[in-house]
């Protein structure tokens, strides 16, 4: 990965992250339930697993006025790389059915 590649990238997570802590408690552990839930159907069934437009609609449930943000959604994905381990296998399913791009 070029530096660059790797310090834009860098740059966004971070962004993506303080969007996330500083959001108030609520909002915190609806983004966190969202999260988890997600996880746990990547691992189940492919008849059950998430789509990127049920990601996005619970995603705009919890940040409303983000709704259409392409780049907070990509910000969020990118996040997943770093957040929490638990949320890496989630990411590589992300990024294995391209989401966001």
């Amino acid at each position: 990965m070029k530096l660059v590649s790797l310090h834009s990238t860098l740059l966004r997570t971070v962004a993506a992250l303080s969007l996330v802590f500083a959001a108030a408690p609520l909002v915190r552990a609806a983004i966190y339930a969202l999260l988890d839930d997600l996880t746990r159907s990547v691992k189940g069934r492919e008849a059950h697993q998430p789509t990127f437009a049920y990601f996005q609609m619970k995603l705009c449930e919890v940040f409303p006025s983000l709704r259409n943000d392409r780049e907070f959604l990509e910000l969020v994905i990118d996040t997943l790389k770093v957040e929490r381990e638990a949320y890496r296998d989630l990411h590589v399913y992300m990024a294995a059915n391209h989401w966001g791009q």
